[in-house]
């Protein structure tokens, strides 16, 4: 029997970059399909032909695209706070010259509310298995997005609860875990404690869906932690300390490579 493909369905904003990153270590090179660039249709073929060297797709893609999948697959994903997460998306983009919106979030033609309203629903989007311009009911959008997460992801994640993530996914996915180090990390954003409280009323009205199934996840999250063995915290612990580590080295090689190509020794 051929063995399974393993298939990340990377919400924006919920840590799937550091993820990311464990993937690209933990898998042969080669073995990785990404699918970050593809357009709808193509990501769609690409999945389809797939061959046997394939060992895990990864992209901004919703469940959807499993039936493409000429083999088993073994789907995973990671969720976040809803209104956290708008918060992120939205400075994000601002700092980021090479975002497609990120002109008109300057220029004040995209608005943090306007965002989360076109964002609303979409880590539910994402689980449940429907396009961002698919239209839904939320009852349904909500009722197939939580069948998917408790019945047919392998496993699951909280952006909030990253390190007891990554040691279910050990147990899912077969991974060797050892530290790592935390990719792509919004800087400069005003906390959600700290955002306007008229603002955030706007924000939760438009993830009203998001926060619904985020709620669901966090309690199926919280009664599988509590079915583990005893011995899941020592790893915990040990997951945590080598991630330390890891994350310090990477951090002194990032502010040694920035001082590098401000002196002009990286050219």
């Amino acid at each position: 029997m051929s063995e399974p493909i393993d298939f990340f369905i990377h919400v924006p904003k919920t840590a799937g970059t550091t993820m990311l990153r464990i993937i690209e270590d933990r898998y042969p090179p080669g073995s990785v399909e990404s699918l970050y660039l593809a357009p709808p249709e193509e990501a769609a073929a690409r999945i389809a032909r797939i061959g046997p060297q394939t060992r895990i797709v990864a992209g901004h893609v919703d469940y959807g695209y499993s039936r493409n999948f000429p083999r088993p697959f073994r789907a995973f994903a990671m969720l976040r706070e809803p209104v956290d997460r708008a918060i992120s998306l939205f400075y994000f983009v601002k700092s980021e010259p090479s975002h497609p919106s990120h002109q008109e979030v300057l220029d004040g033609k995209i608005t943090i509310e306007k965002m989360s309203r076109e964002q609303g629903g979409m880590q539910a989007r994402f689980v449940a298995g429907y396009s961002p311009t698919e239209e839904v009911d939320d009852g349904i959008l909500l009722a197939k997005a939580k069948e998917n997460l408790a019945q047919k992801l392998a496993v699951f994640g909280l952006t909030e609860r990253f390190d007891e993530t990554l040691l279910l996914l050990t147990q899912a996915l077969g991974w060797k875990m050892r530290g790592y180090a935390r990719k792509n990390v919004t800087k400069k954003r005003p906390s959600k404690e700290a955002t306007d409280p008229a603002r955030l009323a706007v924000i939760r009205g438009h993830s009203a869906v998001d926060i619904a199934l985020y709620e669901f996840a966090r309690e199926l999250f919280e009664e599988r932690l509590a079915a583990q063995p005893p011995e899941f915290a020592n790893e915990l612990a040990a997951l945590r300390r080598d991630a330390k580590i890891v994350d310090g080295v990477s951090r002194v090689r990032e502010g040694i490579g920035s001082i590098a190509r401000k002196l002009g020794l990286g050219e």
